[in-house]
């Protein structure tokens, strides 16, 4: 994989959701589709997630340590942290915001040193992993994660 590669996949995952978001008013954006959680909800934890990659991203190249995972925080208790910050803002806002990270995640990988996004002892926080898949996990993979929740309206 190269960076054409993940530019690839990352546009192909961002027309996917594109086009599911296309067919939805925002009525149906506004639905309940995981317990409390609106459509609108699951775009702004889209964006949370998006937002995280690139501020670990820029923690690692400066040398610190992330605070991209706060002490003995899950996923579900980071999850629902964000869902919390992010449940008043107006749908407008959440395209908004979720477009421009998505944007930022492009910049990154257009931008970023080959090392830093594919040599997986770039960063020993990644553990022998690429940093590239932090980036793909936090976009295209994850928009695939939420496709059922976003998709069509429930009857």
């Amino acid at each position: 994989m190269d960076r054409s590669d993940v530019l690839i996949e990352m546009a192909d995952g961002r027309s996917a959701l594109k086009l599911t978001l296309a067919g939805l008013s925002d009525r149906d954006m506004e639905e309940r589709v995981n317990g409390a959680w609106t459509r609108r909800d699951v775009l702004a934890h889209l964006e949370a997630w998006e937002r995280r990659a690139a501020a670990l991203y820029d923690s690692l190249r400066a040398g610190r340590d992330p605070d991209y995972v706060e002490e003995g925080a899950s996923g579900d208790a980071l999850n629902e942290r964000m869902f919390a910050e992010n449940r008043r803002r107006s749908l407008d806002d959440v395209r908004r915001g979720e477009t421009e990270a998505y944007e930022a995640l492009v910049r990154l990988v257009e931008t970023a040193p080959e090392a830093d996004l594919f040599d997986p002892d770039r960063f020993a926080w990644t553990g022998g992993r690429p940093f590239v898949g932090w980036i793909l996990g936090n976009s295209s993979a994850h928009y695939d994660d939420h496709a059922d929740q976003l998709s069509a309206v429930r009857t």
